[in-house]
């Protein structure tokens, strides 16, 4: 599935209040997904923690919690994994192959 798709970023229980929620935010929760898949690309064996995305972004410090949610949707769907670097106690997240392939077709298109 295409990370930056609302398909993936639905929930298979959800009630009406988080559909709600869904419909207000997955057009910019889709986008913030593509742009840090390739900002993780980007950071190569590093990676990137929350706090170094955020900044990578150029994303305000109230953005937190929409940035920090789409790792875990990325670590789901296969594109990034948790690596065994952490720091200032925040753990760096890489890409996957699927992430880089993701990538590269994105760059290429």
């Amino acid at each position: 599935m295409n990370p930056t798709s609302p398909q993936a970023q639905a929930h298979a229980d959800a009630g009406p209040t988080e559909l709600n929620a869904k419909r207000r935010t997955s057009r910019f929760s889709g986008t913030l997904r593509g742009r840090l898949l390739a900002a993780v690309v980007a950071a190569g064996d590093l990676g990137l923690t929350v706090n170094e995305a955020l900044e990578g972004l150029n994303l305000p410090e109230r953005k937190r919690f929409s940035v920090a949610p789409r790792f875990p949707e990325l670590v789901r769907e296969g594109y990034v994994a948790k690596s065994d670097q952490v720091r200032e106690d925040h753990v760096a997240y890489v890409a996957t192959a699927a992430g880089i392939a993701w990538a590269e077709t994105e760059a290429a298109a």
